[in-house]
């Protein structure tokens, strides 16, 4: 596990590029990111993000809470998993496409 993210830097940093990262919960995700490269030795470098978290708070109020499944329930999109990184992906991709459409 602890060479695990040695092996996928190259790949990761190719994928992210200078998209933006789409994510809910921005702030923790950039501490993750950053904790990672500072592991990693990897220069750190700025992402642009885009929160479907505070979206989602814009958008609506009072939601009883805005986790991602919450959130993802009030648009109509099924999370039958949630806290696992490529599902998590999957929903929060759906969030922030029909938050876009909508």
């Amino acid at each position: 596990m602890s060479q695990m993210p040695g092996m996928i830097r190259p790949e990761l940093m190719a994928f992210l590029g200078d998209d933006p990262i789409v994510c809910h919960n921005a702030p923790f995700e950039q501490s993750f990111l950053l904790s990672a490269m500072q592991q990693l030795k990897i220069a750190p470098k700025t992402y642009r993000f885009v929160d479907t978290l505070m979206l989602s708070r814009k958008r609506w109020r009072p939601l009883p809470n805005y986790q991602l499944k919450t959130v993802a329930e009030q648009l109509g999109i099924g999370a039958t998993t949630c806290h696992r990184a490529l599902p998590d992906c999957y929903l929060t991709y759906g969030v922030y496409t029909q938050l876009n459409e909508n």
